[in-house]
């Protein structure tokens, strides 16, 4: 009997939180379009009896609950430029791990994590020695190598 409770209130809770990913961006879009009008739907809801509140939008508090917890997820996931994170934050003794390496004869492509939403693509001229790493927002990274003879590759 304790396990069919249990089903049932896991049941509940996948609905509870599936029903958010809906409401949520329409909570969002209406507060974001129609600030007034929201309000006083709020304010309608709360003459309703308990079980009859907010049917088809989030409660105020939990909104704005997901609000600061998404924000915050989003801002510890991208890179600011303030809170970069440290080199071995990923990889092996300080060195990042490359993805999507390619190395043709005259270029080497690849890209690596910095962190959740930021993947910096890293191009090596192997001709040149000219190597430039750019990421989102303003993180980026250029230098070059003294050319000896540009038929040479360098890498």
């Amino acid at each position: 009997m304790h396990f069919m409770q249990l089903l049932k209130s896991l049941d509940e809770l996948l609905y509870e939180v599936m029903s958010w990913l809906v409401f949520f961006p329409l909570t969002l879009w209406r507060t974001l379009t129609q600030p007034i009008t929201m309000m006083e739907y709020a304010d309608s809801e709360l003459h309703d009896p308990e079980e009859q509140q907010y049917e088809d939008a989030l409660s105020p508090p939990l909104f704005l609950l997901l609000a600061i917890l998404i924000t915050q997820a989003i801002s510890m996931s991208v890179d600011s430029g303030t809170n970069i994170p440290p080199l071995h934050s990923r990889g092996q003794d300080s060195w990042w791990n490359l993805d999507a390496v390619v190395a043709t004869r005259d270029t080497i492509t690849a890209q690596y994590r910095l962190n959740g939403l930021n993947k910096p693509k890293l191009s090596i001229d192997r001709r040149s020695g000219r190597i430039s790493i750019r990421g989102a927002s303003d993180y980026a990274f250029s230098g070059s190598c003294d050319t000896v003879d540009s038929e040479q590759r360098r890498f």
